[in-house]
This record gives C-alpha cells, structure tokens and sequence, in this order.
C-alpha cells in the first residue's frame, strides 16, 4: 500500500512539472515592452524607414527660428546723385563717412550727434566719470554702423585709435569689424576685416551679390575708431537700413565680459547675440574693470532712453559689502526713471557650481536687490543666478581663463538672457 501511494505521488509531481515547463513557453505580456503588441496595417513592406536628418541630434536652443523683418525699407537714392554732396573721395569707388553721410545708420552712442565721435558716454562730462570709466568710453563696444545698398562691392577703411594689447582676445576681437547681411533677426555672418597685429590702419575690399540689402558692421570691442570710411561702387544704389523691431535700445551694463572679453570676433559678445537674435538696437556700458556701480553713470543710464536694461556689473565690485553699498541703489536709480521697462539682474558666472565659494556673499547681495524690488511690487524685474548659466558637463570650455567667457561661454549667457528678455518685451 505505501509502495502504490508513493508511486501515485510521484507521478502527480512529474504531471505537475511538466505542465509548468509548458506554461513557461507561452508570450508574456510586458506593460513595459510593447514591441509585441503594436498595431499594424498590413502594408509593413511598404512603409520606408525613419530619416535620420541629423536635426534631432542637434543641442536645445533657446532662441527662436530667425526671421526677416517684415518693416518696410525706405527708398534707395542713386549713389551718383549724392556723391557731390557726402562723398569724400572717389577711391574705389564712391567712399562716404557714416559720421556725415545720414544714408548710414550709427547706433550704440547715445550722444552721438553732440559729441561729434564714437564716444559711450556724454563726452562734455568725461572729467566727472571714474576715470577708469572715462577712458574706456572710446571703445566701441555695442557700436554698428548700419546701412542698404545694391553695390556689388564694399571698402572699409580704419584708422584706430587705442588698441589696448590683451593676451587673451583676438586682433579681431580688439580692433577688427564683423559684417552681417539681411533684416530682422534673419541677419548672417558674412565677413570680418581686421588689422594685422601691431597695426593700426586697415582697409579691405569685400565682393557683395549686388541685390539690395541691409549690412550690419559690428564694431571692435576694445578698440577705439579714429576715423572709418565705406566705399560702394559708383553705379550703385544706397539707403537707410530697415528700422529694428525695438528701437529703443536694450542697454547692457557691466564688466570687460559685458564689454566682450573674451569673445573670438565682434559679433559673438554676449549682448550682440542676444539683441541680434531680438532685433533690437543695443547700448553696450560694459567698462573693462571699471563698472563699480558708480551713482553717476547710473543715473547716466537712467538718462538714455531705453526699451530694456541688464544689470551685470558683480565681477568688478571690490567686495560684496561694495555690492550691499550701490547694487540696489543703482537699479533703483534706473527703475524710477523708467517703470515699466524689464530689469535684468545677473551674478557673474563660475566654473565651479558651489553654495560655498567666495562668491556667495556676493550673490546674496545682488539677491537682495531682487528680493527687495519684488517686495516692493516690481513685476517687471527678473533675476538670474551665474551658477548655472553654463552646462554642467564640460564648462571649463565657456572660459578662458576661469573669468571671462569663450565664445561657447557667451554663447551660454545670451541664452540664459534671451528668452526672459523677449518674453517681457512682448508683454
């Protein structure tokens, strides 16, 4: 009898593993693979594979697609009939000086008219600036000279001026031009004309298509201009270019890397990116380790008429005690005069994410300007933390020396910049 019900129960034991084995092989359903239950249509054969076009490899981007201007330009005048009256030699061509020729738009000089010169800052009150200040307001940073033509040809002619020897910018960058084609913020990178090292004087001739056009020539960073001439053929035409979508310009003030250090070439400084990509007319009063937050040139900014303002000047403070004693005063300053503008405030950058470093007391200083004016019901103020305006992998290459920002660094910043500043302004 016990050998019988053995027996029966090993053979249960055997009937029962071979029915799990063969319930083991049936599919599975996996909520997390749905490679096996995707609706088909029948014609699979029939369907082509996926492109791959390379645009979904390409890095995030802030800034909008750009676009042409959809303002319409003045009428061009006929080079010859003008000549008589503005030009100032004939030499390839028909050369004019944008100081005295009103078909060329210069922007980025407030005082343009009465100081007669690229000058930032009011020249008559120069003996009262921070002399830091002072005499680094000759320096052409944010200045353009703007202009419509059909001429299948261009001849700049420099003389400079200061041309300041940094070991860590780009002749370029110091004394050279970058010239840009087209309207809106649809605007292209054409050429740049520079000087050789040690040179002061330059002149270059660049070949155009000879369709009518708006050009932009972004003017050098560090250096100052003696005198700029452009020649266009004779048989060309020539006008006032397309007007901004902001006229008024954003204005920037701030530190060297406000100024551009350490960008490659003109055209790629922080706030030439960000008002090129907003087409917007810009005022760069970055000052080379001069901007302090002095009293005077806030209430200089608070003069000029404006459609936004960055604040960016933390890396020049002495101390975050210096910060305490003018940050907040100098955006008061620029708030009163204007309400209803967008204020940015900005701390500086740092290689090092840290909540610790030497730099904290600083950002709490600059904090409390923003904190302040929210307190007192600015809804139109808008902060943004240095720490994490470059990425967190590899950001050694956003500096050059730990400081000042290379091209990929400014290109980071007028990220961070852009999409607060177009969202305010279009409000």
């Amino acid at each position: 009898m016990k050998k019988t019900l053995s027996l029966l129960l090993t053979v249960i034991m055997l009937f029962s593993t071979i029915c799990m084995s063969s319930c083991s092989k049936e599919p599975v359903n996996n909520p997390a693979d749905t490679t096996n239950n995707q609706e088909t249509n029948g014609n699979e054969e029939n369907t082509p594979p996926k492109t791959n076009t390379g645009e979904e490899n390409l890095p995030v981007s802030s800034f909008d697609k750009p676009v042409s201007s959809d303002k319409t330009p003045a009428d061009m005048v006929n080079v010859s009939d003008i000549a008589d009256q503005y030009k100032v030699s004939d030499k390839n061509g028909v050369t004019f000086d944008p100081l005295t020729c009103p078909y060329f738009d210069i922007t980025g000089f407030p005082y343009l008219a009465e100081n007669k010169s690229l000058y930032r800052l009011l020249l008559s009150d120069a003996e009262n600036y921070p002399q830091g200040v002072s005499s680094h307001a000759d320096r052409t940073a944010g200045g353009r000279i703007r202009f419509r033509t059909n001429s299948e040809s261009m001849t700049i002619s420099v003389t400079l001026g200061t041309v300041p020897n940094m070991s860590y910018m780009t002749v370029l960058a110091i004394g050279g031009i970058d010239i840009y084609t087209g309207t809106g913020s649809n605007k292209t990178w054409i050429k740049s004309v520079y000087p050789q090292s040690g040179m002061s004087r330059y002149t270059q001739t660049i070949e155009l298509p000879g369709t009518a056009t708006d050009y932009t020539l972004v003017l050098p960073l560090f250096a100052s201009i003696k005198s700029i001439t452009i020649a266009v053929d004779k048989d060309a035409q020539i006008g006032t270019p397309t007007p901004y979508k902001y006229e008024k310009p954003i204005v920037f003030y701030g530190s060297s890397i406000v100024n551009g250090c350490s960008a490659s070439r003109p055209g790629t400084s922080y706030p030439e990116v960000v008002t090129r990509m907003l087409d917007a007319n810009l005022v760069n009063l970055g000052f080379n380790g001069a901007a302090k937050g002095e009293q005077i040139i806030a209430e200089y900014i608070a003069g000029l008429e404006m459609s936004a303002f960055v604040l960016d000047y933390d890396y020049n403070a002495s101390s975050a005690e210096d910060l305490l004693s003018t940050h907040y005063k100098f955006y008061k300053t620029v708030r009163d005069a204007h309400p209803d503008i967008p204020i940015i405030i900005m701390t500086k950058t740092n290689v090092v994410i840290s909540d610790s470093d030497g730099n904290a007391t600083r950002r709490k200083a600059i904090k409390n300007t923003y904190d302040k004016a929210v307190k007192e019901g600015d809804k139109n103020v808008y902060y943004i933390d240095g720490r994490y305006v470059f990425p967190e992998v590899a950001r050694d290459l956003c500096t050059v020396d730990g400081t000042h920002p290379t091209d990929l660094g400014m290109y980071y910043m007028a990220q961070a910049v852009y999409p607060i500043l177009k969202s305010a302004l279009e409000k």
